[in-house]
């Protein structure tokens, strides 16, 4: 074997070793155009979560030892940041919209202090440490109760079967 032909093996060999780096590194942290959707993904999630404060701090009374609603939520979105640039009673900008599509993410009341807000996501999220913020690839709504300190959805009593 000549010297010529050693570093030729050498060659592949190292070749064939950061080819299998590179992809060993994207099956584990995904490509960039996933990596750059996740990031959305958790753009918008953080977005519904300021909406959410921006509810809590405008309408709960957490003095005491029971959180009580101070103020009705509001209607819609619109109202909701305008209550909250009035007088600055949220000290951070609420993004109310899709950062990418610049749809507004969808509010509705359910009735009392429970609510949904809803986002389109592109790619499903299934986190141990973060269940309630899980969701599926798609349209999403998220439940929530601003009297609950979890953030988790409120029971929901069964139905009792009233029988024949």
């Amino acid at each position: 074997m000549t010297i010529r032909q050693l570093h030729c093996g050498f060659a592949l060999w190292a070749v064939f070793l950061v080819a299998l780096i590179v992809w060993a590194g994207l099956t584990l942290i995904g490509s960039p155009a996933t990596e750059r959707l996740r990031r959305i993904d958790e753009q918008r999630l953080n977005d519904l979560r300021g909406i959410r404060r921006a509810l809590e701090r405008l309408c709960v009374n957490r003095s005491g030892d029971r959180p009580r609603l101070m103020a009705d939520l509001p209607e819609t979105l619109a109202e909701l940041d305008l209550r909250a640039r009035r007088g600055d009673a949220v000290p951070w900008a609420l993004a109310l919209t899709d950062p990418v599509t610049a749809i507004p993410y969808e509010y509705r009341l359910v009735g009392g202090t429970v609510f949904e807000v809803c986002a389109r996501f592109d790619l499903p999220r299934n986190r141990r440490w973060e269940p309630f913020w899980n969701h599926p690839a798609g349209q999403h709504c998220f439940r929530l109760d601003l009297l609950d300190p979890t953030g988790s959805p409120p029971e929901i009593p069964a139905m009792a079967n009233p029988g024949p």
